[in-house]
């Protein structure tokens, strides 16, 4: 006997002396919900991305403003200030950080590549599992073409 529980999902009836047997296979509606929970976990890490980087804007802009102060407090600060900035070397440093930070960028977005073919395969063997004349190829496990085709 079937029931159906709040999510329009039949359940089998549970019986008191074993527990159902569940399906080999995941529903649409499971994977729908693991791909819109991906999607906000996608969307959350992005949020994160973009307020960290929006921090940073702001970080730079108060200490520019600050500088700005104090520059414009007294003129012979001028000096000092030129004398900071020619030590520091800027340029150099911005730089580095692009760099890195493009190194990054380009792991992250190849480890993504990765793991998306991964998934695909795992999921093209789990439908090819069941079938075994289909294949991405069109060719059976020994590589021969399926039986009644030529």
């Amino acid at each position: 006997m079937v029931i159906f529980n709040n999510h329009n999902l039949p359940t089998p009836k549970m019986s008191d002396s074993k527990t159902p047997a569940r399906p080999k296979t995941k529903s649409a509606v499971l994977a729908r919900i693991e791909s819109s929970e991906r999607k906000w976990v996608e969307a959350f890490k992005l949020g994160a991305i973009l307020a960290q980087s929006i921090a940073g804007v702001v970080i730079v802009y108060f200490v520019m403003d600050g500088l700005q102060a104090i520059v414009i407090s007294k003129p012979e600060n001028i000096d000092a200030l030129g004398r900071f900035v020619e030590k520091v070397r800027m340029g150099e440093a911005m730089g580095y950080v692009i760099a890195g930070v493009m190194g990054i960028a380009y792991h992250r977005e190849r480890k993504g590549k990765k793991r998306l073919i991964g998934e695909k395969a795992r999921l093209q063997r789990e439908l090819e599992a069941n079938d075994p004349a289909r294949t991405s190829s069109g060719l059976d496990a020994n590589g021969d073409n399926p039986e009644g085709e030529e």
